[in-house]
């Protein structure tokens, strides 16, 4: 066995031995790494030569680490080696490797993603409405769709319509607008700002590269810099929001400052198969209930709750499951619809639905489950006003809305068993006057002191510091003091997909956020996009590659040269299996043949 540090050749203590554990990051989040590794200082000229004489007292006792290599005949890993305890005879050690490494290395645990400079935008209006709408593939970072100040009411980014046949035009209220980056955009500059490299090709080559942020503050605050928008994360829980969400890892290597993503089913669909027919004795099975399997094909995970009045719609498990009885199955979109049409078509111009038809309400008071698309629905009312004529009566308009398309993904059962919350979460899309749908936020509101008419008055007291009215506003900042428990705008990042198409020339563009789009009344749009945790209708690229019964988890203790990679697909006696980790031992003699793995079964 060969153990190379800093390039040259070290040697474990005479007589001891350690464990190599490679682990399955789709289980477990890390790589390889090893239990304590202890190398001999005192009598070891080879050791001292790369340890120096960090045993001494007056040497700074921080983090240090190695790069390292250990090899033995098939065997061969790189990676790092850290320090974990020093004396005058002995360095103890650990090895890691990998997503290990990554895990150890604290570089962005203490860098915000807010706090950083990301640059800004021009708010100008330079063109129509619909060329700041082209979207991603016509090479454009960011966009301005209209939408609603949930605080306020007050609509930014508004267009208008002359006329049906007319192009949009803005607002003319409108004197500057807010954005919509692209979330590949916001990471590029991440990366760029912490001076990484970053290689984003396979979620370019995916749909959600579509994924926009909504998060945007109005035009009047004059603040157009693209980290206030963003949430007060770490850079770390960054990468592991977005990572979780689109079902991948960022591979970050701090030493060559790169950050790389890959999707975990690509990953495991470009390792082949591996065979393990030296068994050495019969398995172990635990069956015990509190198997908290992590695998993140099945781990447990749901959004965070939002405090908007749609995510009762959104998300509510209980709903579907209090009114099963309550529920009309039909295979696709179209026999739903032309079920609408045959039994509740408006004949007389009145609207969809009225009072005085008992029959008709019997028929749309339910659940709609569409098997097709995998979504349920219900009619919501979304206009409703008194009309006189020849007699009273209501004119109501419907929607009809899905429900609970973004629920939790429960797979294991168990009380204990682990819950991944996401905080990136469907944007908000709601009704706006008439038959436009539109992006709803709930914006915080801006404190800032406006002068009064008092405050102008007073121009010398306290030798003038107190004449707000008369300084200009960066004073102002500076004399109102340091506002405390106020880092964020924005907790979460509130997304949707835009690929550059309009769903309706004639209604407000909006993002998509499921499979199916509905807009008013009946109608319906489909698209290969979805932000759901579970049951992704057609969204395919989300298919689940294997299915493991988590309730058993197998040992098996087999003989081999090497170690193999733990993310591979393992058949072990005509079964297929996925294996969580590996251990080996090593002496000063090389690694044993002997392994011990723990594996799942794959349905």
């Amino acid at each position: 066995m060969q153990i190379i540090v800093n390039g040259k050749p070290a040697y474990i203590k005479k007589g001891s031995s350690f464990q190599f554990v490679a682990e399955n990051r789709h289980f477990t989040g890390s790589d390889s790494y090893s239990l304590s590794i202890t190398f001999p200082l005192k009598g070891c000229s080879e050791n001292i030569a790369i340890f120096g004489n960090i045993h001494r007292t007056d040497v700074e006792k921080k983090q240090v680490n190695f790069e390292c290599t250990i090899s033995d005949k098939a065997f061969s890993r790189s990676g790092i080696i850290t320090v974990t305890s020093i004396s005058e005879s002995e360095v103890k050690t650990q090895f890691l490797e990998g997503r290990s490494v990554q895990n150890y290395d604290v570089t962005f645990d203490e860098i915000f993603i807010n706090e950083l400079d990301l640059g800004s935008f021009s708010p100008d209006i330079n063109d129509t409405p619909s060329m700041y709408w082209r979207g991603i593939d016509r090479d454009q970072n960011y966009i301005a769709l209209p939408w609603v100040n949930n605080s306020s009411g007050n609509v930014q980014n508004e267009i208008t319509k002359p006329s049906t046949d007319a192009e949009w035009q803005w607002g003319s209220d409108v004197k500057g607008l807010s954005f919509q980056p692209y979330l590949l955009y916001i990471i590029g500059l991440i990366c760029r700002d912490v001076q990484y490299s970053v290689d984003l090709k396979e979620i370019e080559n995916s749909p959600y590269k579509y994924l926009i942020i909504c998060n945007a503050l109005p035009y009047a605050w004059d603040n157009f810099y693209w980290e206030s928008i963003l949430p007060h994360w770490s850079l770390t829980e960054f990468f592991e929001q977005i990572g979780y969400l689109l079902g991948g890892d960022f591979i970050i290597d701090h030493k060559a400052r790169h950050i790389k993503f890959e999707f975990a089913k690509n990953d495991i669909a470009s390792l082949a198969p591996a065979t393990i027919d030296k068994v050495v004795d019969s398995y172990t099975a635990d069956v015990a209930k509190d198997n908290d399997c992590t695998y993140f094909e099945q781990v447990n995970m749901q959004f965070a709750d939002c405090d908007h009045q749609a995510w009762q719609a959104y998300s509510c498990d209980w709903f579907i499951k209090e009114n099963s009885r309550n529920i009309m199955e039909f295979p696709d979109m179209g026999e739903l619809d032309y079920y609408f049409h045959t039994y509740i078509e408006d004949v007389d111009g009145r609207g969809f639905l009225w009072y005085e038809h008992e029959s008709c309400i019997n028929r749309v008071n339910k659940i709609f489950y569409v098997k097709d698309v995998n979504t349920y629905f219900v009619l919501r009312c979304y206009y409703c006003r008194k009309m006189t004529g020849d007699f009273v009566w209501w004119k109501q308009l419907y929607h009809l809305m899905p429900v609970n398309s973004f629920g939790p993904r429960i797979i294991n059962k168990d009380e204990n068993a682990k819950m991944i919350e996401l905080k990136c979460v469907p944007v908000w899309i709601d009704n706006l006057a008439g038959n436009n749908w539109c992006i709803y936020l709930d914006v915080p509101e801006f404190e800032e002191k406006e002068a009064t008419e008092e405050d102008y008055q007073h121009t010398n007291d306290n030798n003038g510091w107190n004449a707000s009215g008369q300084q200009l506003g960066v004073v102002n900042t500076l004399l109102q003091g340091e506002i405390e428990g106020r880092t964020e705008f924005y907790d979460k990042l509130f997304l949707g997909f835009w690929d550059g198409h309009i769903l309706n020339p004639y209604i407000y563009p909006f993002p998509i956020i499921d499979t199916v789009t509905t807009i008013g009344e009946q109608r319906y749009y489909e698209k290969n996009m979805s932000l759901r945790l579970k049951d992704k209708g057609k969204f395919e690229e989300d298919s689940v590659k294997y299915e493991i019964d988590t309730s058993v988890k197998y040992s098996f203790s087999f003989l081999a040269d090497g170690v193999p990679n733990p993310r591979t697909l393992f058949y072990i006696k005509g079964q297929r299996y996925l294996c969580e980790k590996i251990t080996a031992t090593f002496t000063e003699n090389g690694m044993s043949q002997l392994l011990k793995g723990v594996f799942y079964r794959v349905k």
